[in-house]
């Protein structure tokens, strides 16, 4: 084999074998970014399922906190409290917390 000849052969092996490490290569890559991304979804479904979990226990206790904060309102607090709610929906049926009280001394 003479020299231009082998240095050829060996340019085409070399390309031949770039190829089939591109090939190797790029297969393993992707398989790899595969696997990230399947243990990416299954995070965030994890973190999806415990935020809900969150969510759901902090309504609760908000829920709960609220009930009891209305509870323990005395008449006229309370009537001054739906007052705010009526006045912030822009209701016109106010009530005069005043006459609340005059109403509750006349019960006494």
């Amino acid at each position: 084999m003479d020299p231009i000849t082998g240095g050829l052969r060996k340019i085409f092996l070399a390309s031949v074998g770039a190829v089939a490490l591109t090939v190797d290569k790029t297969t393993e890559v992707v398989d790899d970014l595969v696997k990230r991304g399947e243990a990416t979804v299954e995070h965030g479904k994890s973190i999806n399922r415990e935020l809900k979990h969150s969510v759901k226990n902090a309504a609760t206790a908000g829920k709960k906190d609220f009930e009891g904060f209305v509870g323990n309102l005395s008449k006229e607090d309370l009537e001054n409290l739906k007052n705010e709610i009526r006045k912030a929906e822009g209701s016109s049926d106010v009530v005069d917390s005043q006459t609340v009280v005059d109403d509750a001394d006349d019960d006494l």
